[in-house]
């Protein structure tokens, strides 16, 4: 199965603890110690789900080159949709 971005997060935390652990390591239950950072990780990606006003600035960059004729909060708009529909995604992965 491909790493989620949820399990690439927890990966992250687990490693970045206090006490490093090994995100393969099991634990007495027989999962992966990174299965334990996995709630924590999911509610920092659910955080992340709303773009700040220099994101959405950036995304517009991106965007701006679909349609000439829109007016900056569309591109932002769009960029922020894209945004959100990338994280929803993400964290939706990790609940299948």
């Amino acid at each position: 199965m491909a790493e989620t971005m949820v399990e690439r997060v927890a990966r992250a935390l687990a490693q970045a603890n206090p006490e490093p652990r090994d995100p393969d390591a099991p634990q007495p239950n027989g999962e992966p110690t990174w299965k334990l950072f996995a709630p924590m990780a999911q509610r920092a990606m659910e955080a992340m789900r709303e773009p700040t006003d220099g994101m959405k600035e950036a995304g517009a960059e991106v965007t701006r080159y679909i349609g000439t004729n829109e007016a900056i909060d569309a591109y932002e708009g769009d960029a922020a949709n894209v945004w959100r529909l990338m994280v929803d995604a993400a964290i939706g992965s990790a609940l299948e």
